[in-house]
């Protein structure tokens, strides 16, 4: 009787090596998915901010959403798991647990799960019958003592999945490597998602002239250059209450004669 039982007890023990490896496979996969979900999230929410400039209201969307989504992907895919390697919640039973390595090994599915039975059977039995049962018991066990059930599972097989991960990790640092403002810029105004940015124009204003002193009474020719991506069709120049369209040279070159200037004065450049 006593060796039945320390039969049993094995079986049960190599089952739940089993579940904690079937739990392990399940945590390593999770590993997986949640830095391929991740990092997917980061890209999107990071290039969505770099080419759109989104406003305060969408950037804290955005990094909230972020937030909680990674929370729930966590919990999903690598806090359950965790959890269930060491039997917190609920973890399959040893019945599924054989059900998953007949799967495998299919020549023992039958046996190993009437094993379990009988065991659940042999409780209510009385005694004679209780003790027939349990050698029948011991003898399927002796016959599953081979049985490797751990072995149903590799590990090794998760490395399939690293196709989800490695896109959009090569994508960040290939961005990193050549144009790292795309991330580092949208991240730091994401982070920073209740401040207000203001989107930067397609274009600059560069002041050709040397300085900007001129004797009294005379003439100043203010020479301006423009640079970008996008060029304004016209330039004014703002002083005080006047609003004057500066001589166009070029697409690029611009230019405006203050006449008899009397005092300093103070302007600003803007284009249309």
């Amino acid at each position: 009787m006593v060796e039945n039982q320390d039969n049993y007890r094995l079986l049960i023990n190599k089952l739940d090596e089993f579940i904690r490896k079937y739990y392990k496979n399940q945590l390593l996969r999770g590993t997986i998915y949640f830095c391929s979900l991740v990092l997917l999230l980061f890209l999107v929410a990071s290039l969505t901010e770099y080419f759109f400039h989104l406003s305060a209201t969408a950037r804290t969307f955005f990094f909230y959403g972020f937030l909680l989504t990674t929370i729930v992907i966590l919990i999903h895919y690598i806090i359950i798991p965790l959890v269930h390697i060491y039997k917190i919640g609920k973890v399959i039973s040893h019945n599924q647990a054989a059900q998953i390595i007949g799967s495998h090994f299919h020549n023992v599915k039958d046996k190993l799960l009437n094993t379990l039975q009988l065991h659940e059977h042999a409780e209510n039995e009385p005694g004679a019958s209780k003790g027939l049962i349990l050698a029948s018991i011991n003898q399927k066990i002796t016959e599953l003592k081979p049985v490797p059930f751990s072995s149903a599972i590799d590990l090794g097989q998760n490395k399939k999945y690293l196709k989800f991960l490695l896109p959009p990790l090569i994508v960040i640092i290939a961005i990193l490597a050549v144009a790292p403002s795309l991330i580092t810029e949208s991240t730091a105004r994401l982070i920073d998602h209740t401040t207000y940015y203001q989107k930067p124009l397609p274009f600059i204003f560069e002041i050709a002239n040397d300085d900007l002193e001129v004797i009294q009474n005379e003439d100043f020719t203010l020479n301006v250059k423009v640079k970008g991506e996008v060029l304004p069709d016209h330039v004014f120049v703002q002083a005080g209450d006047n609003r004057i369209k500066l001589n166009k040279e070029n697409n690029s070159s611009y230019n405006y004669t203050f006449k008899n200037v009397q005092k300093n004065i103070k302007f600003f450049l803007s284009g249309a």
